[in-house]
């Protein structure tokens, strides 16, 4: 599910979702192993280390940190409240990936998980065939 045009539709699932809703934690684990290198989950106990390690944090409801744990290697970020967005009460969050092929990603949300879950989604994007 790594594929570039899963990463959008994803991406934009996000951007779009209100603040009243949410992700199940299938949906979330979804995003989460959306954005994870597919080698992590090739073996069985590397696919329960990285669930467990999911779902820790689910459970103690740090919503922002699991979505933190999406971002690419070497990603710098930052988010919070934007005060100029066309909606004033939306988040943002803009990324900044590592290495040769660097990007920047923004995105704008009705919560700072979401707009931090849309920005990483957008950073693992393969650079192939995208502008």
């Amino acid at each position: 599910m790594r594929d570039a045009d899963s990463l959008i539709l994803l991406a934009d699932e996000c951007e779009h979702m209100s603040s009243g809703q949410d992700f199940d934690r299938a949906e979330l684990f979804g995003i989460f192993r959306a954005a994870w290198p597919r080698a992590a989950f090739a073996s069985g106990q590397a696919c329960d280390e990285a669930r467990n390690e999911f779902f820790r944090l689910w459970e103690s409801g740090a919503k922002v940190d699991a979505a933190t744990l999406i971002a690419p290697p070497g990603c710098i970020y930052r988010s919070g409240h934007s005060a100029i967005a066309p909606t004033p009460r939306r988040f943002f969050c803009d990324a900044v990936t590592d290495g040769p092929h660097a990007r920047d990603c923004h995105a704008l949300a009705d919560t700072e998980a979401l707009a931090r879950l849309a920005a990483f989604l957008r950073a693992h994007i393969p650079m192939e065939g995208r502008g």
